[in-house]
């Protein structure tokens, strides 16, 4: 699954990952949409950008779908560094599977992290 507002990146993502042979299930613009339909595919790597419009950023939205399921496998995609610090400022996020790629961002890193 992938999770980014903006439409171009979105589709360069989903493109590149596909052309890579992954299977791209489903993909949303906000953090609510993902919320939503999380559950229904349980994929098995959920690419995040960091900055979404709504009520919920990324990371946010990824401790929400940490608590439904714990052994989530998440990527957050950004540009602000300081993302970083926010996440070990938080323990929650000590014993989970997420990571943090700085934009911009090497399409072939995201690649080696979603077919490891």
């Amino acid at each position: 699954m992938i999770v980014e507002n903006e439409e171009d990146l979105l589709i360069l993502y989903k493109d590149y990952l596909r052309k890579a042979g992954c299977e791209v299930m489903a993909t949303a613009t906000t953090a609510e949409e993902i919320l939503l339909d999380y559950n229904s595919y349980r994929p098995d790597y959920l690419i995040m950008d960091y900055k979404l419009p709504g009520a919920k950023n990324g990371l946010q939205a990824a401790k929400d779908i940490l608590v439904s399921d714990p052994g989530a496998k998440i990527i957050i995609l950004t540009a602000f560094d300081e993302v970083k610090r926010e996440m070990k400022c938080d323990n929650y996020y000590e014993d989970k599977d997420i990571k943090i790629i700085i934009k911009p961002i090497q399409m072939s890193q995201l690649k080696s992290l979603v077919t490891d």
